[in-house]
């Protein structure tokens, strides 16, 4: 392209909004753009990171002359839905991208772990209700414990880039964990799940037991024989439970 001018005409300039300064005075890239498209080689999907796909595309819309109402078609930053150009670098955003890639981290692990121990199908609400709690408690007790080693080592807070001071995410998905077993606890308390169990367990072993006398009655196993029975299979549940 050595017979090509520095800068290209208008409709054969890249669309794309270059970061950090490096487009033209509206901020749009100055490269020229492949023939039959709106890209350059760059942006294009050919060269560097390529041309972002859709979940990952920022969600901005230019409004400089040349491109005004289209969107964006630079790369969103990482645990962002904008570029840089676009409100990505501030600090509130660099803040919000952290927590929400660390969450993502720790989702990502839980996905895995669910992997290896399989899902089973819920046929008792109140028993899968206490084990829910069990798991909100050991999570709540692993991030008291990030927690605790973070202000043994004073590394609560954090300064970032720009100098501010910041709160490190562990501490707010520490809180976070605390508010959802707080609420699901006292719902738990509320229902009276403890006692509700022995209901139904009450329950399956009486039926358990008709169930026992309906087959001894059967094969003619009845009057003290079937009391008899019943008494060694009670007092065995019993030591069981």
């Amino acid at each position: 392209m050595s017979n090509l001018s520095p800068l290209p005409p208008p409709d054969r300039q890249c669309t794309a909004i270059c970061s950090r300064g490096r487009g033209g005075p509206d901020g749009r890239c100055t490269a020229w753009a492949l023939p039959d498209a709106d890209l350059c080689y760059a942006h294009s999907g050919k060269g560097h990171l390529g041309a972002p796909p859709d979940e990952r595309r920022c969600t901005a819309h230019s409004k400089n002359r040349e491109n005004t109402g289209q969107r964006c078609p630079n790369w969103a930053m990482k645990g962002q839905t904008v570029c840089l150009r676009h409100g990505g670098g501030n600090a509130r955003s660099r803040k919000a991208a952290a927590r929400r890639i660390a969450e993502a981290t720790l989702n990502e692990q839980a996905n895995k772990l669910l992997v290896k121990l399989g899902a089973q199908p819920c046929d008792n609400p109140l028993t899968a209700l206490a084990e829910r709690a069990g798991v909100e408690l050991a999570y709540f007790r692993a991030l008291a414990n990030e927690v605790n080693g973070l202000y043994e080592r004073d590394e609560i807070r954090y300064t970032d880039a720009k100098g501010s001071e910041q709160l490190r995410s562990e501490v707010v998905m520490f809180e976070r964990a605390a508010s959802r077993l707080d609420s699901l606890l006292n719902g738990i308390a509320k229902l009276n799940i403890d006692s509700r169990l022995v209901v139904i367990e009450e329950e399956k072993a009486r039926l358990f037991m008709e169930a026992v006398q309906a087959g001894l009655a059967s094969i003619g196993v009845v009057g003290e024989q079937a009391a008899q029975v019943k008494a060694v299979m009670a007092q065995k549940l019993r030591a069981v439970t």
